[in-house]
Order: structure tokens, then C-alpha cells, then sequence
């Protein structure tokens, strides 16, 4: 017999980032994988990454390395200086970029990519700002490591684990900054414990 309970998607309200990248800026994001410090197990989770200006291999788009999310790769902290990552995370391994996928996108385009994709960006070589939004998703029987329970927004169905706080679709703009802030506040305290050393 079928069971009836299945994977209802949730939308993780602390994990979905604005992605800007100027001209001429030398921000870059070193080849990761999320699911390295996330703390998400099981690795159910999937990032809608939508373009918002043209998103090239000249404006650093984002490439991916194909086949990656089987394994943990080994990850360092760097705090390079011009790393958009928080703490200059990366792989601790050599890269061998001659197999990276360019992710190009137009404007109100998409790609997904998985939690355990290796994955980065280089500067942005172009005359216009390269802006995209990242939007998260995750299986609700997911759990996050840390003592803050995350918030999140039920995409479809009902969730019948309990691992996430649900909240309604924000009704205003000031409802709205006030969840992202204590979901932002959740994640810093679960997913970056450790304070940045002087």
C-alpha cells in the first residue's frame, strides 16, 4: 500500500539571499558546497538561484562542478578579503575548473542546484551590476543542527514533522523585514556559532 504522507516543500525564510556583484568589483565566491555548513541533514534541500540582470561567464555567473554532490568534500575557512562568503569558505582541494559548468542565465531565468554541489563565482569583468536572488528550499523532514528551531513558509500541503517554525505569508513590508531579522538571527546562531577571530 502507497503511503498517503509525502515530501511537502517548505521555502527556509533565513536561507534566501540577495546575490549582487558591481562592475569592476573583485568579489568572487570561492568553490564550496553548502551543505558542508549548513548543518542540514538529510541533505533535502534545493536553491532556486533566478537572474535578475544577465548572469555570464563575463559578469561571473555562477558554475558548478557536475557529479560533486555524491560526496563531503573537505572544506577550510579562509576569510579572504575579496571572498563574498562570510567566512571565505572553500573546498580543500585543488579544482580543476577545466570541468565546471557556466550556469548562464537571462533575465527571469533559473537554475537549481542541490545542497552538496560544488559550486562558485568569479568577479564581475562587465559594465553592469549581475543580480540574482537565491530562494531555498527544504524537505520538511530535514533537520537543522543548533538550538534555534528555523523558520520557514509551507510552499504546498501540511507538515507533519514539526522540525520548522511555519509562519503565514507576510500581510506588509514591516511584517515582512521583522521575520527575515529573526530568521537571519536563528541561522547566525546555528550555522555560525564561532565568532570571526581577529
Amino acid at each position: 500500500m502507497r503511503s498517503k504522507v509525502r515530501s511537502v516543500p517548505t521555502c527556509w525564510c533565513g536561507g534566501s539571499d540577495w546575490f549582487v556583484k558591481f562592475p569592476g568589483d573583485a568579489a568572487f565566491i570561492s568553490w564550496h558546497q553548502d551543505g558542508a555548513y549548513w548543518g542540514l541533514q538529510p541533505p533535502k534541500v534545493t536553491t532556486a538561484w533566478i537572474a535578475l540582470s544577465p548572469s555570464t561567464l563575463e559578469s561571473g555567473c555562477m558554475q558548478v562542478m557536475p557529479g560533486t554532490q555524491k560526496t563531503q568534500l573537505p572544506q577550510r575557512e579562509t576569510y579572504a578579503l575579496d571572498n563574498a562568503l562570510s567566512r571565505g569558505q572553500e573546498i580543500a582541494l585543488e579544482v580543476d575548473e577545466s570541468k565546471a559548468v557556466a550556469l548562464s542565465l537571462s533575465p527571469g531565468e533559473m537554475s537549481l542546484h542541490h545542497i552538496g554541489i560544488a559550486h562558485g563565482s568569479k568577479a564581475n569583468k562587465s559594465n553592469y551590476a549581475r543580480v540574482g536572488i537565491a530562494v531555498r528550499y527544504i524537505a520538511p523532514e530535514v533537520v537543522q543542527q543548533g538550538a534555534e528551531r528555523q523558520i520557514v513558509q509551507l510552499v504546498r500541503g501540511k507538515d507533519e514533522h514539526g522540525n520548522f517554525e511555519i509562519v503565514a505569508p507576510p500581510s506588509d513590508a514591516v511584517s515582512a523585514a521583522e521575520v527575515r531579522k529573526e530568521a537571519d538571527r536563528r541561522v547566525l546562531r546555528n550555522v555560525y556559532p564561532v565568532a570571526k577571530p581577529n
